[in-house]
């Protein structure tokens, strides 16, 4: 879900927002690359200054002779005035050898020579670790700014970048004027942080525009940032700050008592927020995030002052405890861009699940640091950073798949009820496709919604021919001793209706009313959620328009509905959708008398069941066609993206003809797309979808299917061929025709059939054939076939032809080949690969 669609950006805020995402950020990252590459190559001069007075002096610094308090007057024979030109000289001496110091104590000119020494393994440590939490901020603030236009994502995409800025930095360069735009950068980000921090915290976490005006007033907060920043520019470029040190004094005391102000009363209203009982979603994610600065700042902390107060003493892997702070934009992230409530067993359930996986990457780390690290150094003289930033790259590539064993093992250890709840889910979907009738099907439902979730009240709303949604009335006998009033129906030009087709997701009421603030809602949606006391919208999504909603009332006990919950009743809604489409369109069809009629709105449920448009992505275009011998078929095809990036790709061929094949297909379209869920491999779903398959033929029948999986960021086709004619994957670098034939036989047979899983990797300009036999088993009056030598060479007359125009070349050919006999059903679809993303 996104609320990219809810939110309306004007112009200035939607250039402003494409340039700090594709233009500073990138930026900054690039520049910050530079800074990393810097970090072992950095000498330990042993010294901080601030204000060109020394604050601290060890080791190097120590030995020469340098002491807090010293002044620091003259770098390398050039004199220093500034804190832009220390640094700029600074940077002209990166080399490790000696520097020479000129300093004023006391009155007296000194003259120091400073030899550095390489870096500690603990401050490299500390430099890694920064750097990676910095870019760890910039890139969730970038992710939340993409996902999101509305104030909230900016502010917090605002704060992001300030600390990035911090914790990354940007290289230094020995010019005078580089150094004083940057220390002018620093200072104003510093000026602005407060600002941003209270405006954030004064909309957070709903994206929501007051009518009243608030995000225009909300500007008015940076106004003292910037004053304050141009007065202190102004003193530095004029000299009057170093003239009348009083009034510099004076600046640097309001300057303070505006960043406390600032933070204090930003603090302040996520205290009042967290106590806040009229909005108990919001609440939930108050303490989430709450819970999320404690535990990512406590560790910090705790690392910080050990370190102070015996350093001597501080453990080197303390060091690493910076990452803890990842937690602190993570917890406000997932608050701002999770719907829902943040509820206790999700926030548990996460917590052990990247804590395990937390767990394992650093036990890894620590082993090969300890082990292969100690070897790599002895033997192959390979410094240990270079090896720790190895390790930074390889376990990004184990993040996921570990994230995946971590889930499972936790789930099944601590979580068997999520188990339970999901087999009830299960086994009512498959309840309810055994059901013919339409309104059966809802009230039954209804029934079991009601069952399993408790709720104070609950109605399924679905289409009419008018175009407005009407509650279904289920009640039995027993209730018609108390007439009630019926609820109120709906206008498909609500506001509702138009949120609900836009997120597509189960909403809250709270939810509701913060993101129709921007448009504004109309009366008659205002009037259904309060009349219906409802607390959860679910809807009902079939094709590209809303079918229907369920509303359910509070969860017994006034409980929030879990994400546990809503995951579930969202899996359930999928399902139910196109099932009740599906059996309402059906049951239109017994209503007619002809069975020509009968076979035309068979034909319709059929269309529906598949896709009728191209579907590009990035590096791809597939399309299909699907021709019935009658006015419906038993082929079946499929293409759609999954949440997670990659394109789900099918193909089947039901074994018959007709209404008996076409009402098979529709439930093996139901099966099917239930069971392509994100995260299941190709020959997991066929294996699944054969035991569905075997239990709904009877004996003698059965499906040949084709399944794969496609990564258009690597071009990476997984596949399983459950005794499909194989596709033919036709090379562009070279005149080669691939068969993919990995798998096993057709579904249906034995519920226990194991399949095979195979993988190809597609590049740019190849083309794969999926067809159904219909398509080569096409006979002509001579007797002879349309093989497949003939369909592959249709395929290369014109490589440059888009899907479609190929798809037109070969049933145009195909059926200019002449029949003879009885026809059969056609399908056939198309990929083909394009420049593949980078």
């Amino acid at each position: 879900m996104s609320y990219r669609f809810v939110y309306n950006e004007s112009l200035f805020e939607r250039l402003t927002r494409r340039l700090v995402l594709y233009v500073l950020s990138p930026a900054l990252l690039i520049l910050s690359l530079a800074v990393l590459l810097e970090i072992p190559l950095k000498p330990d001069f042993g010294f901080s200054v601030r204000r060109l007075e020394v604050v601290h002096a060890d080791g190097p610094a120590r030995a020469a002779g340098l002491q807090p308090g010293d002044a620091i007057v003259g770098i390398a024979g050039e004199p220093v005035t500034s804190m832009p030109g220390y640094y700029a000289a600074l940077a002209r001496h990166r080399s490790r050898q000696p520097l020479e110091l000129d300093i004023q104590r006391q009155g007296q000119r000194i003259h120091l020579v400073l030899t550095p020494r390489p870096s500690s393994q603990a401050k490299l440590t500390r430099a890694y670790s920064q750097w990676v939490v910095g870019l760890a901020f910039l890139m969730i603030g970038w992710w939340v700014l993409w996902r999101r236009h509305d104030p909230v994502a900016r502010n917090f995409f605002a704060l992001c970048v300030i600390f990035a800025f911090f914790l990354l930095e940007i290289p230094d360069r020995p010019s005078l004027g580089y150094m004083w735009v940057k220390e002018s950068i620093w200072g104003l980000l510093q000026l602005l942080l407060p600002a941003y921090f209270l405006r954030f915290f004064i909309q957070f976490p709903a994206p929501r525009r007051r009518p009243s005006g608030q995000p225009d007033r909300l500007r008015w907060l940076l106004i003292p940032g910037w004053s304050l920043f141009l007065l202190t520019t102004l003193g530095d470029v004029t000299g009057w700050s170093g003239r009348m040190p009083r009034i510099s004094a004076w600046l640097e005391g309001i300057s303070l008592f505006y960043m406390v102000g600032f933070i204090v009363a930003g603090l302040v209203i996520f205290a009042r927020k967290i106590r806040s009982k009229g909005r108990p979603l919001e609440q939930t994610k108050m303490r989430a995030v709450l819970l999320g600065i404690v535990c990512g700042l406590v560790p910090f902390l705790t690392a910080a002052v050990v370190g102070n107060l015996a350093p001597g003493s501080a453990l080197p892997q303390w060091q690493y405890l910076a990452f803890s702070l990842l937690l602190v934009p993570a917890s406000f992230a997932v608050a701002i861009m999770r719907l829902g409530a943040l509820d206790r067993d999700f926030i548990v359930r996460t917590s052990l699940i990247y804590g395990l996986l937390t767990a394992m990457v650093l036990v890894g780390y620590f082993t090969v640091v300890l082990g292969v690290g100690l070897v790599f150094r002895r033997l192959l003289a390979v410094r240990s950073d270079q090896i720790a930033l190895a390790l930074v790259a390889v376990s990004g590539l184990l993040v996921l798949p570990l994230r995946g064993l971590a889930q499972k093992w936790i789930d099944r250890t601590f979580y068997p009820a999520r188990r339970v709840n999901r087999q009830a889910m299960t086994s009512l979907a498959e309840e309810l496709t055994g059901i013919i009738d339409a309104d059966e099907v809802t009230c039954l439902l209804q029934q079991r919604l009601q069952t399993l979730f408790e709720p104070a009240g609950l109605a399924v709303y679905l289409i009419r021919g008018d175009r407005s949604y009407r509650a279904m009335d289920c009640a039995g006998d027993a209730d018609e001793a108390k007439p009630q009033a019926p609820p109120p129906e709906l206008p498909g030009s609500s506001s509702l209706i138009r949120l609900l087709d836009r997120m597509r997701h189960p909403l809250f009421t709270e939810e509701i009313e913060d993101l129709l603030l921007p448009t504004g809602s109309d009366e008659a949606s205002v009037h259904l959620l309060g009349t219906l006391g409802v607390q959860l919208v679910v809807p009902l999504v079939t094709g590209n328009r809303v079918l229907g909603f369920i509303t359910l009332g509070d969860k017994k006990g006034h409980a929030l509905y879990s994400q546990e919950d809503l995951a579930n009743l969202q899996a359930l809604a999928v399902q139910a959708a196109p099932l009740i489409e599906s059996r309402q369109l059906y049951r239109e069809s017994l209503h007619r008398k002809q069975m020509e009629a009968e076979l035309e709105v068979a034909r319709e449920i059929q269309s529906r069941l598949l896709p009728v448009a191209p579907l590009a992505g990035p590096g791809f275009i597939i399309a299909g066609r699907n021709e019935p011998c009658q006015a419906v078929g038993g082929d079946f095809f499929d293409y759609f993206l999954r949440p997670d990036g990659t394109l789900a790709v099918a193909i089947g061929d039901v074994a018959g003809k007709g209404v008996p094949a076409a009402l098979l297909m529709t439930s093996l379209r139901v099966a099917f797309r239930s069971e392509a869920n994100p995260g299941s491999g190709a020959r997991d779903v066929i294996t699944r979808l054969n035991r569905t398959v075997h239990g709904l033929v009877s004996h003698g029948r059965f499906v040949c299917f084709f399944f794969g999986v496609l990564d258009p960021r690597s071009g990476l086709l997984t596949y399983c061929n459950a005794g499909m004619d194989p596709p033919v994957l036709f090379r562009a670098a070279a005149a080669v025709r691939e068969p993919l034939r990995r798998g096993g036989p057709v579904l249906g047979i034995s519920p226990d059939q194991q399949y095979r899983e195979g993988r190809v990797i597609l590049s740019s300009g190849d083309c794969l054939l999926f067809y159904t036999d219909g398509l080569t088993e096409q006979c002509n009056q001579q007797g002879e076939f349309f093989d497949i030598e003939r369909l592959c060479s249709v395929v290369l007359e014109e490589p440059r032809e888009g899907c479609g125009e190929k798809l037109d070349r070969i049933f145009c050919t195909v059926e200019a080949f002449g029949s003879d006999g009885e026809p059969d059903d056609k399908t056939a679809m198309i990929l083909q690969m394009q420049n593949l993303p980078v």
